[in-house]
């Protein structure tokens, strides 16, 4: 089966055009992204459960995290109506920025990743849309959206997506793709400990040049 070549916007493409000029501090002519650990510090003092989120005014969900003494900081962006695609970033002790890169699912970067030094200079950049064959993520979108698996649109975090460079192979994963029969319950009880999960998830595995399903699990 051929997954059609409708193009589905991704906003990471937004994203990873805009990142470069996201600014937050300049140092000469130097313009560098930082970590404002006042606000930070601020949401964990009044809500020390909540704090780590929010939104901001285009309803992009901020995810920060300051491990330790500054030992590990990060950040998750969200954009709004799309939670198929995240913006990941680290930065250093300092508070500058320290890398940027764009996922799609939890664990198959896209877009431009960029990595800095700890002066705001960048070190690297790489393309990671190169290491796809035919079949790019919007495609993969597409065949859950014609599959009725998911809400395309507003995205679902009951999808597991990765791609396998290597092989340049898909594995989809619907985590709660429906519920066990009866038959099936009593099977995974008599063959399993412990209290048996009751959905049965629904794995795909795709060509990722022709778009050809190898694997299905329903």
């Amino acid at each position: 089966m051929n997954i059609s070549k409708r193009k589905i916007l991704l906003p990471s493409l937004f994203f990873g055009i805009i990142v470069l000029f996201f600014l937050s501090q300049k140092d000469g002519d130097v313009m560098i992204e930082t970590f404002n650990f006042s606000e930070y510090e601020k949401r964990i003092n009044n809500d020390p459960f909540g704090g780590s989120f929010y939104y901001k005014s285009d309803g992009t969900l901020i995810k920060e995290i300051v491990v330790g003494n500054k030992e590990k900081i990060v950040r998750w962006e969200t954009p709004p109506n799309q939670s198929f695609v995240k913006i990941y970033k680290e930065y250093y002790r300092n508070g500058n920025i320290k890398s940027i890169e764009t996922y799609f699912g939890k664990y198959t970067k896209i877009d431009i990743s960029i990595y800095y030094d700890n002066k705001g200079n960048i070190n690297k950049t790489i393309d990671e849309n190169n290491k796809f064959g035919k079949i790019k993520p919007e495609d993969i979108l597409k065949f859950l959206e014609q599959k009725n698996l998911t809400d395309v649109e507003n995205g679902d975090e009951n999808i597991e997506i990765v791609y396998n460079t290597e092989e340049n192979i898909w594995f989809v994963t619907i985590v709660k793709g429906r519920l066990y029969n009866e038959l099936e319950i009593m099977e995974i009880i008599k063959n399993s400990i412990g209290e048996p999960n009751e959905w049965k998830p629904f794995e795909y595995i795709i060509n990722g040049n022709t778009g050809e399903i190898i694997s299905t699990k329903e």
